[in-house]
């Protein structure tokens, strides 16, 4: 077997042993229904009666694997950004690391602690440019912009 798709079935296995979880919930009345969050969402459509509204649970672990890998692809951008915006501002960079030494000193940060990071939780609203200037066009950062791509390989 290739290691890709030993990857696939690890995660496929994991995906299924979370929803088995959910279902065990339910069977075992620890909980009167799967949930209203997306997985809780997905396990009902999985278990639907209506073979129209029904998913397999192939579908339900592709939603599922779509959602996650999404997830990690906001936060890794999320956290390239953040390291470019200190690596500009040097001063946010002294600011945060001070807050978090002073708050967890040489320990691991625990998630208590992270609350009270005042400082690094304010960042990402002080390092964005508030406006910006395009020639002679000012765009304010709540402006959002619509650009026709197809538009763009014309003159």
């Amino acid at each position: 077997m290739l290691e890709s798709e030993e990857l696939a079935k690890e995660i496929q296995d994991c995906v299924m042993k979370i929803v088995k979880k959910r279902e065990d919930k339910v069977v075992n009345e620890e909980a009167d229904s799967f949930g209203n969050d997306f997985l809780g969402l997905l396990v009902n459509a999985y278990h639907d009666s209506d073979k129209n509204n029904k998913l397999s649970m192939e579908d339900l672990v592709d939603e599922c694997k779509t959602f996650y890998f999404a997830g990690q692809d906001t936060v890794n951008a999320l956290l390239a950004w953040t390291v470019l915006l200190l690596a500009i501002h040097g001063d946010w960079q002294d600011k945060a690391r001070r807050e978090v030494i002073g708050i967890f000193g040489n320990q691991n940060p625990q998630l208590e602690g992270i609350a009270k990071l005042k400082t690094v939780s304010r960042l990402s609203n002080h390092l964005r440019p508030q406006a910006l200037c395009y020639g002679q066009y000012f765009v304010v950062s709540t402006l959002s912009t619509l650009i026709f791509i197809a538009n763009i390989y014309h003159n």
